[in-house]
């Protein structure tokens, strides 16, 4: 679980959407 490593644009979109 890679957290807050690679602040991309792409991760954050990819984060929200498992968070929903």
């Amino acid at each position: 679980m890679r957290l807050k490593q690679l602040p991309s644009l792409d991760e954050k979109k990819k984060n929200k959407n498992r968070l929903c």
